[in-house]
């Protein structure tokens, strides 16, 4: 292809890019990235929410069921005390996990300029807009990307602690409900110890 030339035959310089389009552009990348970050935090704390519901509530039905719990306790019936302990002890782990992923996380910089809690560390608001009204955009905008990079951690954080709540809820759903079907099945009127769950 054939290099542009000027009026006077000299080969065009192709412009510069904008330092300003270039500023905005990653000023829009900077709030971009913020908004999905906080979206996929709180779609994380939904539902590490409605996991701690769920598997609070299995807790605590199986531990109103006293004929079920004899059985678990007794060790007269070495599987029904195995798949007990270990459903509830997934059912334990999940509900532990899933409050985690909802408990506030407060890491981060004490000395940056975004975070609120380091904005709350200056003994003043004097003390904070001394360091903030200095600074450049560029010093702004990398501010900004480094608060963005420290929440990103906290958000992988709540999924990898949320996967670990669903996983660990489920498999003790699964033996909890495993073990009270054995225990209808099984249930005689003669022993009240297999009585039936209700």
């Amino acid at each position: 292809m054939a290099q542009a030339r000027g009026s006077h035959g000299v080969p065009a310089q192709t412009p510069p890019l904008d330092p300003g389009g270039a500023r905005t552009a990653r000023s829009g990348f900077a709030a971009s990235q913020a908004d999905h970050i906080a979206r996929n935090i709180g779609l994380a704390d939904t539902k590490a929410t409605w996991t701690f519901a769920v598997l609070a509530g299995a807790i605590a039905y199986f531990a109103s069921q006293a004929p079920l719990v004899s059985v678990i306790l007794s060790g007269t019936r070495p599987w029904a005390t195995i798949l007990g302990i270990t459903g509830f002890v997934g059912l334990a782990l999940g509900a532990v996990a899933a409050f985690l992923v909802i408990v506030p996380r407060l890491s981060g910089s004490r000395t940056g300029m975004y975070f609120f809690d380091a904005v709350a560390a200056r003994s003043d608001a004097d003390a904070y807009l001394d360091e903030l009204l200095p600074l450049t955009e560029e010093a702004l905008l990398e501010a900004k990307l480094r608060h963005n990079f420290e929440v990103a951690r906290v958000c992988a954080g709540k999924f990898r602690m949320l996967r670990l709540a669903m996983w660990s809820g489920l498999a003790g759903l699964a033996l909890a409900t495993v073990l009270i079907a054995e225990s209808k099945m099984s249930a005689s009127p003669a022993n009240p110890a297999n009585a039936p769950i209700r």
